[in-house]
């Protein structure tokens, strides 16, 4: 139900993404500030982030590759791109980054989320969604949660391979798909490189975690804090998986 927080002070996530400026992460917001979260505001290295509206600037994010997702499913064009100072990513919201080609640790500062969160949903969109919570959100119960809403396939994007482009058609990558019956890697082309390195999805999301749904109603996904998870302390078996291209972190 309602957030629990209360007081003043700051909640801070490290999360770490791919280096590759050429490579996607989904990434969600585990924090607020005054109830959304403004790219901006996130940190590399110590320090906040240098944006560019370049291509690719080593040690910047781009912008062009700063991106939501709420339309028709499938449509490319259904993309938007984010401003990174006046564009508001709620809770529960995904979006998409490229790398900085430099190796480190981004950081979210705020409020730590916590309680129930809703975003509007419209029938036969693809939405690019996330974990809202600073803990693990639990796959399972979020499906049942939103039966009805999704079609129950929730879907990760992992980019492979070497390609080192920015041009689609040349992307190298797939989406690992996890449902309560099943879980499968991404499908990987015979000429895409080294291929995944997560392979299937376990029944955590982890922190930060951007993934699609698509919706079956006009209503709303919901997320609460009976799908939030705990992630047992080394077991490997308990564990969530960011998919990022870069080693694993516990």
């Amino acid at each position: 139900g309602t957030s629990l927080n209360s007081g003043t002070g700051s909640f801070t996530i490290p999360q770490e993404g791919t280096a590759n400026k050429y490579d996607y992460n989904y990434w969600s917001a585990s924090v607020n500030k005054g109830g959304g979260w403004l790219v901006k505001d996130l940190e590399f290295g110590g320090t906040t982030v240098s944006f560019t509206n370049a291509v690719d600037e080593v040690g910047q994010v781009s912008t062009l590759w700063l991106q939501t997702f709420n339309g028709t499913s499938g449509n490319y064009y259904s993309w938007n791109q984010i401003n990174p100072a006046s564009t508001s990513i709620l809770p529960g919201e995904g979006f998409s980054m490229k790398g900085t080609g430099i190796a480190g640790e981004f950081t979210f500062n705020g409020e730590a989320n916590d309680g129930d969160y809703t975003l509007s949903a419209s029938s036969g969109n693809g939405y690019l969604v996330g974990n809202p919570y600073p803990s693990d959100l639990n796959a399972d119960q979020f499906i049942a949660d939103n039966s009805g809403v999704i079609d129950g396939t929730l879907y990760f994007w992992e980019q492979f391979g070497n390609a080192n482009t920015h041009i689609l058609n040349d992307y190298e990558g797939g989406y690992a798909t996890y449902n309560s019956l099943m879980s499968t890697a991404p499908v990987i082309a015979e000429d895409a490189g080294s291929g995944s390195t997560k392979g299937a999805p376990t029944g955590k999301i982890a922190v930060g975690q951007g993934f699609f749904v698509t919706l079956n109603a006009n209503d709303n996904i919901v997320f609460n804090n009976g799908q939030r998870d705990f992630n047992s302390p080394g077991d490997p078996t308990d564990s969530a998986i960011f998919y990022k291209t870069t080693q694993t972190k516990s």
